[in-house]
């Protein structure tokens, strides 16, 4: 059925009992402008199906856009069993809209990871169609660094969170597109 609505669409997966394998993706920016159309519509598409499968984890690390292909690898959350166990969890400790906002996106299509949403924009946007590097000042945590290494001065510094670029983005002409321009 898939290969009837993406007749061009090909990711062949060699499945074993206890792991996968595939031909190594490589990221190509979109050569044409009918490419770009074909990227967001695919996208669309597999959203759906991932949504259907309660798919988690698409973030922005595991989709590299080849020319007019999505292609989403890393993909041991294409069914998520378990997608109750973060909300539950959470009720625990957040507050009870925020829980209920949780249930909410666990229960949509958000919760692939695909398209991004915020509760307070404080998050990093990994979503896969927009997430990219980025430095967070105003995040919930720091991370450490090692500073002075090889010397007797030695230590570690508090930095904000800093994530960098993936092979997500759909270029063209050297410019990263605005999926905003195309919806």
């Amino acid at each position: 059925y898939i290969k009837s609505k993406l007749p061009n669409y090909s990711f062949i997966v060699h499945s074993e009992e206890y792991f996968s394998f595939h031909k190594k993706v490589e990221w190509n920016a979109c050569s044409e402008e009918k490419q770009i159309e074909q990227v967001f519509f695919e996208i669309g598409y597999i959203s759906a199906i991932f949504y259907f499968l309660s798919a988690t984890d698409m973030h922005y690390e595991n989709m590299i856009v080849s020319e007019e292909h999505p292609y989403f690898i890393d993909l041991e959350t294409i069914t998520d069993v378990a997608s109750g166990s973060l909300t539950s969890l959470c009720t625990e400790v957040l507050s009870k809209s925020t829980s209920n906002v949780l249930h909410l996106i666990s229960d949509s299509v958000l919760n692939s990871n695909i398209f991004p949403y915020s509760l307070d924009g404080k998050e990093m946007d990994i979503s896969a169609l927009f997430g990219k590097g980025q430095n967070l000042d105003n995040f919930y945590y720091n991370s450490y660094r090692l500073e002075s290494v090889n010397t007797d001065d030695v230590r570690l510094v508090e930095v904000s969170p800093k994530i960098s670029d993936e092979k997500n983005q759909v270029v063209f002409k050297g410019e990263t597109v605005n999926i905003l321009d195309y919806y």
